[in-house]
């Protein structure tokens, strides 16, 4: 049993920064799903809890598809989906449902659209090269996530001001749903699931913080998309004990992940694999 997710579905073939590369456009996932359909048996988050409940063997002809974050693009995401007769998870942060830009998307946006030479912590990156680029991301995401959850926004910023980066304005492809677009997600059939309000990392939280990433987000969500929400994805992937037990408390059927490994166990951590790195193993 295998799953994979990304993040967005981009228009164009020809993918115009950094940020692109990480993500299929619409002719590669429409060819992902006709190769995998040769071989694969695609399965819903339900269908996949239950299997690794029931301590099914691991199949590796099972596959899951799933996407994070709540980006508009996963409207025509699910429309090819739909036409492949797949089913789609789309985990949603629910405060872009009213305008909130989490500061992943301004970190990421100010790199794609800067296109020249950044000094850094007394490196310098050429964010014009997708390699070098890459790595300016995961140096800045390091950085801001030394700090609280409620500091994190504030540190980016004076990471990208040091810089001399502006995430303004915020490109239409990094545009999230509203809450009418996910209601017609629902109402098409594509399963929605929570991926806590902010997208701030949930281990060590505890108290009304974690309640509002884990409980409040998943009533607005429901409100909008109009119907229940049993599944959770972990923002970046990162989980500890005390977070799936609170899940389970919250009568989640299964939580999502990301890692490398590609065979799940636990219906609290069921891993992952980013899109890229799943067609290259594969």
């Amino acid at each position: 049993m295998n799953a994979v997710f990304f993040h967005r579905v981009l228009a164009s073939d020809a993918k115009s920064d950094y940020s692109d590369y990480h993500d299929p456009t619409h002719k590669e996932l429409d060819a992902f799903l006709v190769r995998c359909k040769r071989s694969k048996h695609f399965v819903s988050s339900r269908e996949m809890a239950e299997m690794i409940r029931c301590g099914e063997k691991p199949d590796p002809r099972v596959l899951h598809v799933s996407m994070d974050d709540g980006f508009a693009s996963s409207l025509p995401a699910a429309e090819i989906c739909d036409r492949h007769k797949v089913p789609l998870t789309v985990f949603v942060t629910s405060d872009v449902l009213d305008g909130y830009v989490p500061w992943f998307v301004r970190r990421v946006s100010a790199i794609a659209r800067h296109g020249g030479v950044v000094d850094y912590n007394g490196r310098t990156y050429d964010t014009g090269d997708l390699n070098e680029a890459t790595a300016l991301h995961e140096d800045i995401k390091a950085e801001v996530h030394a700090h609280g959850p409620g500091e994190q926004p504030g540190a980016l910023e004076r990471i990208l001001r040091d810089c001399r980066m502006s995430a303004d304005p915020i490109p239409d492809k990094f545009r999230f749903l509203t809450p009418g677009e996910l209601a017609d997600l629902a109402g098409a059939g594509v399963e929605i699931g929570c991926h806590g309000a902010t997208h701030v990392r949930l281990t060590g939280l505890s108290g009304s913080g974690l309640t509002r990433e884990v409980r409040d987000s998943r009533r607005r969500i429901e409100s909008a998309a109009g119907r229940a929400v049993s599944f959770f994805s972990y923002p970046d992937g990162v989980y500890d004990d005390p977070l799936m037990e609170r899940l389970e408390k919250e009568g989640y059927e299964a939580a999502f992940s990301v890692t490398e490994v590609e065979r799940p166990s636990l219906v609290q951590a069921i891993p992952r694999m980013v899109f890229g790195r799943y067609i290259r193993l594969g």
